[in-house]
């Protein structure tokens, strides 16, 4: 009878840890959840990158030796849906070597689609990848940009393009 009544007691103490470790787990856990949650929103939160943006594109490869450092600007309207990135917009100018500017009449502007994603990184650069097509006269080229995220109004990186093997650097500047 008394190791009856000593198991019992064993049991209920047992049953009140049991419970003790279960709340103190859904404490610590929703604990935890409140803080990434903070962490994700206002310490480390996702740029909004939807909006108006001026586009430099310096070729600094080719096999087409008249693109060589020539600098094609472009101005586009990006929208940001979640990590999806789509916009349009138009090159607008180039800039040859020499420093002269070719500015394109906008009934003569070549028109450009933008589809892409965000990748937001903690740790390391977020960054953001861009498929550019242009709707040329005689061909629709298509450009690869991989950026690196330097803050809500700057993103640089480089470009790889079907126009002549071209390769190059490029920055997105937001236009104020």
């Amino acid at each position: 009878m008394a190791n009856i009544q000593l198991l019992n007691k064993l049991r209920f103490l047992y049953s009140k840890e049991f419970g003790i470790g279960v709340a103190a787990t859904v404490v610590g856990g929703s604990i935890l959840t409140v803080l990434l949650f903070f962490f994700n929103e206002k310490v480390f939160p996702t740029p909004n990158l939807t909006g108006e943006w001026r586009i430099a594109v310096k070729t600094t490869k080719t096999t087409y030796p008249s693109f060589m450092n020539v600098i094609g600007y472009s101005e586009v309207e990006l929208l940001q849906k979640g990590s999806e990135l789509i916009g349009s917009g138009d090159i607008t100018s180039e800039k040859n070597p020499n420093g002269d500017t070719l500015t394109f009449k906008p009934e003569t502007r070549v028109k450009v689609d933008l589809t892409g994603y965000f990748e937001h990184n903690f740790i390391s650069d977020s960054k953001v990848y861009i498929n550019l097509v242009e709707y040329g006269v005689l061909t629709k080229p298509t450009n690869t940009l991989i950026l690196t995220v330097k803050d809500k109004d700057h993103l640089t990186g480089n470009f790889f393009s079907t126009i002549s093997n071209g390769r190059g650097t490029v920055t997105f500047d937001r236009k104020k």
